[in-house]
């Protein structure tokens, strides 16, 4: 089976600015896909959509664009679902 991973990296909050800090910083959510797929077992929590990454897995620790509490984390992974009937 294929390992399919979507990112939105051009969300925004409610003030239209991206949540994301910028195209140089998307290497750590590649890092964890690459630990996802080598079968790191802690690195991801079962969702109803499959594997999301558990909270601390991104590594922001050294990002010093990277201005992210815990609440600015949880919101950037949030899934929007939209259903059209």
């Amino acid at each position: 089976m294929p390992r399919i991973y979507h990112v939105n990296w051009f969300r925004t909050n409610e003030q239209g600015k991206f949540l994301w800090p910028g195209f140089g910083e998307n290497i750590r959510v590649v890092d964890w896909m690459c630990k996802r797929i080598r079968g790191d077992k802690d690195v991801h929590e079962l969702t109803a959509i499959g594997y999301l990454p558990k909270k601390g897995k991104i590594e922001l620790n050294s990002c010093e664009r990277c201005w992210y509490s815990d609440e600015i984390t949880a919101e950037i992974l949030i899934i929007c679902v939209v259903c059209c009937l």
